[in-house]
């Protein structure tokens, strides 16, 4: 196995443990939903609009981000972050193979601790309450302002949490993304550093293709190696002719931002 190969391995296979360990939290949250969900004034199995709705909606608010800064949770993603130490391992190993750099210490351990940082802000702070707590609360207050049963409420707040027919839950999907745009992202960050610091000219833009590969990540990956000379016009192609592209990659972000969002290549600096 290549070293390409192995960090995506890696990759891949801290997200499934991760999103793994995050069924646990939505059975927990889904409990603590329900709980408090017979607490709203009901009739003929039916809610109806009360005068503490706004209260108990406010309760269950502070329940759930009670679950999402307890220290279970956090050791969940934070143990996820173990899993950089081997792609930074993988990373410099292979600059050292084929380019003959070493690279710092420093270097890694600050685009670790930006890494850190970024994961730490998407599923702690404040960006996890907008992505999965207040949807939450949208579908809750809907539910009892327009009278639905509470048998639907509850299904449907079981399909939101905890997912169904094999889907994965709210919490596991946002998650999930944001650990795939990290390995990969943190893996493109260092390269980024490498070839600006080395004044590195050629980009290899690897690993396998598959079924549903991007128009622009076939092309590259067919050629092999794209250099400065033409790697502006290659994003301009990319934007026209293929999709998924994130905005504002530039020659200077490239490594990082490769093929767009979710993207598997890797686009590694050479001489």
């Amino acid at each position: 196995m290549n070293l390409w190969d192995a960090n995506e391995k890696i990759a891949s296979d801290a997200e499934k443990r991760f999103l793994r360990s995050l069924t646990a939290v939505q059975k927990e949250i889904f409990k603590i939903v329900m709980s408090k969900l017979y607490d709203f004034p009901i009739e003929g199995g039916r809610f109806v609009t009360g005068r503490n709705t706004a209260d108990l909606i406010n309760e269950i608010t502070r329940l759930l981000r009670g679950v999402l800064a307890d220290s279970d949770y956090r050791t969940t993603v934070t143990d996820m972050l173990l899993d950089l130490d081997g792609i930074a391992e993988n990373t410099a190993a292979a600059h050292k193979e084929i380019n003959g750099i070493s690279i710092s210490k420093n270097l890694l351990n600050s685009q670790k601790l930006i890494a850190r940082d970024q994961v730490i802000s998407s599923l702690i702070d404040s960006n996890v309450d907008g992505r999965f707590i207040s949807p939450m609360k949208r579908i809750i207050y809907s539910r009892v302002n327009f009278g639905t049963s509470i048998t639907e409420t509850e299904k449907l707040l079981r399909e939101f949490i905890q997912g169904a027919d094999g889907d994965l839950g709210i919490l596991q999907r946002y998650a999930g993304q944001v650990a795939t745009d990290t390995f990969n992202g943190f893996e493109g960050a260092i390269n980024q550093k490498v070839k600006e610091e080395y004044n590195l000219t050629v980009i290899a833009y690897v690993n396998s293709l598959v079924e549903d590969s991007r128009k622009q990540c076939i092309r590259w990956v067919n050629m092999g190696e794209i250099s400065d000379d033409v790697l502006e016009d290659e994003i301009a192609w990319a934007y026209n002719n293929g999709s998924g592209m994130r905005p504002f990659t530039v020659p200077e972000n490239f490594c990082e931002n490769r093929g767009g969002f979710k993207c598997r290549h890797t686009a590694y600096p050479i001489r």
